[in-house]
């Protein structure tokens, strides 16, 4: 029976290696695959995807998805008209490149639950993220592949316009209630400042604590205008400064301003 037990596991972890080896493999695969398209890609349509807009209709933005100018789009939320923007971005430009369709659900999708900070006082994080995972299914089936949510600020100013999006005050709760959707591929930069560097220009968050210290490696992307709103904080002169900042801190992505493409504020 022991050896019975000794050749299953070594079975089992040979098994397990090769499942691991056949990741890592595609993987490599994948990775391979972007360099490829980055090597062929221009300057406009790389910072083409760094562009997310919000233009409340296709027709809007149609021929800039053929022009390889939207790597993003928000708040796009029936099917067909997200089919319909896709299969522009795949099969009239000239990479082929799909849309990341985004949209805040923060509390329900179709399905409407507590606020955020509603939902803290139940101090139930797996009830939370039961919530969380049942958004998640609904708005997928509309196409929406990336959300803003869970806000893990600590919220002690009832003056604050994003109380209502936290799960209140205490930092402890907000580290429980934000563990229940770990593993996020993407993160999303807040409005306020730090130590007087706004979060959308801020090397050390971003860059030293994100990526170097807890070695996320996914995308980072502004809030609604935060890139352009650094020149109201003071810490940017032009939209050219504020687009450098942001991206040298460590920003993959722009919402809406498209300071990083042009300079120019989106209508």
């Amino acid at each position: 029976m022991k050896k019975y037990q000794f050749f299953v596991g070594v079975l089992l972890a040979l098994s397990l290696a090769g499942c691991g080896q056949q990741v890592k493999d595609a993987d490599a695969v994948i990775e391979e695959k972007v360099e490829v398209l980055l090597s062929r890609m221009t300057l406009e349509e790389k910072m083409g995807q760094m562009n997310r807009l919000s233009p409340g209709s296709l027709e809007k933005i149609a021929d800039r998805i053929r022009k390889g100018e939207v790597g993003s789009v928000l708040n796009f939320v029936d099917a067909d008209v997200v089919n319909r923007a896709q299969k522009i971005a795949v099969e009239e430009s000239r990479l082929g490149i799909p849309i990341l369709m985004s949209r805040d659900v923060i509390h329900g999708y179709k399905t409407i639950l507590p606020i955020p900070l509603g939902q803290a006082a139940t101090f139930n994080p797996q009830l939370v993220e039961e919530g969380a995972r049942m958004a998640a299914v609904e708005a997928s089936a509309d196409g929406v592949r990336r959300t803003f949510s869970p806000m893990v600020d600590v919220s002690r100013d009832p003056c604050w316009g994003r109380v209502a999006e936290s799960c209140g005050e205490d930092p402890y709760l907000n580290a429980v209630m934000g563990a229940a959707e770990a593993g996020c591929a993407t993160l999303m930069t807040s409005f306020n400042d730090n130590d007087g560097v706004p979060s959308t220009g801020n090397k050390f968050l971003l860059k030293d604590v994100l990526r170097d210290e807890w070695k996320f490696d996914g995308m980072v992307v502004t809030d609604w205008g935060s890139a352009f709103e650094m020149i109201s904080h003071g810490f940017c002169k032009d939209a050219k400064e504020a687009a450098e900042k942001s991206v040298n801190a460590g920003v993959d992505m722009e919402m809406v301003t498209e300071t990083f493409s042009d300079g120019r504020r989106s209508v």
